[in-house]
């Protein structure tokens, strides 16, 4: 547990580092070329931030996210030799997370940005926890955006991202199912497993301003990715967002923006020791009367397919997210 908080304090060190880095280089980039506005905006209608479903635009930012929910019926049971099922430790599980992310704008078309994310899981009843085990996950994203495209109403850019996790997760019930499989304790079997996932993606974010009142988000992304207990194989990566906003700031001047989101995915940084793929749909109510700071409720449900052929889950969650431009 020592080794596994000072390697969380290192990361954060290494992350505020990088950001102080980024954001004395994006100043003075930024004082040559001001655009006199911070808060993404086209053709009259200021875009609403949401972590949920990036933006294209090149902008200086600081964004946090900080959210939780609760996975349903997880279904765990262990088998003898036969097939047959000896317990079942199915159950609810929870699950927090964090992320912090610094974006750099060094130029009119070009921004770097850096963040660092942990989250953990547990179950929420003595049989959920034997099943499901109890487990964390933290790391870090580097990545940049170029503008391709600005007009009147839309704005296009291209994007590459990194991201490594380390995995720390602690399953009883897998390694006494290791022993039946088996018919024996290995020597090397422990109940504490530890790994990483990572992934290199590039992709493209696309938003159009429909009217005053309404903005579209449409972004894709392709990779390859390292997985978590599968480290020496490598998996083809896609990812797909779309979102559709309202700012009734813009036309009405209530202070108020609802925002509805669609995601799907295969692959969940962080997650890929149980998650295969993904597909999460949701709504998110955001302040809007501010310049250069947003905050934000999102609900989401995720519908999720599980490795090692588990039946699915659904997933339903909370996150508070909070930005600042400069």
């Amino acid at each position: 547990m020592t080794n596994l908080v000072t390697r969380i304090a290192r990361s954060a060190a290494t992350f505020s580092t990088a950001a102080l880095i980024l954001s004395l280089a994006a100043t003075p980039a930024l004082a040559q070329e001001e655009t006199g506005k911070r808060l993404p905006e086209l053709a009259g209608h200021n875009f609403i931030i949401s972590a949920e479903v990036p933006d294209p635009f090149i902008t200086s930012f600081f964004r946090n996210a900080t959210g939780g929910g609760i996975g349903f019926d997880v279904q765990n049971v262990l088998l003898d030799t036969t097939g047959d099922t000896i317990l079942n430790a199915s159950g609810d599980i929870g699950f927090l997370n964090l992320g912090f992310e610094y974006q750099g704008a060094l130029a009119q078309w070009f921004a770097l940005r850096i963040g660092f994310e942990g989250a953990a899981r547990v179950g929420t009843s003595l049989e959920s926890i034997l099943g499901n085990g109890v487990s964390a996950v933290y790391g870090y994203f580097l990545g940049g955006s170029f503008r391709l495209l600005e007009a009147e109403r839309i704005y296009l850019s291209a994007t590459v991202n990194f991201t490594g996790n380390s995995i720390v997760d602690v399953g009883i019930l897998q390694l006494v199912q290791d022993a039946i499989d088996q018919d024996t304790i290995s020597p090397d079997s422990e109940p504490v497993n530890t790994g990483t996932d990572k992934a290199t993606v590039a992709g493209a974010r696309f938003a159009w301003a429909a009217s005053r009142l309404i903005g579209v988000r449409l972004n894709g992304a392709i990779g390859i990715a390292d997985l978590f207990r599968s480290s020496d194989d490598t998996k083809f990566t896609f990812a797909g967002q779309a979102a559709v906003g309202f700012n009734f700031a813009n036309t009405t001047g209530v202070p108020i923006g609802l925002l509805a989101f669609f995601k799907l995915s295969n692959f969940n940084p962080g997650a890929s020791d149980i998650l295969d793929s993904s597909a999460t749909a949701g709504f998110e109510v955001d302040y809007t009367g501010h310049e250069d700071f947003g905050l934000g409720l999102a609900l989401s449900w995720v519908g999720a397919t599980l490795t090692q052929d588990r039946p699915n889950i659904n997933t339903f969650g909370a996150t508070i997210n909070l930005r600042y431009y400069f």
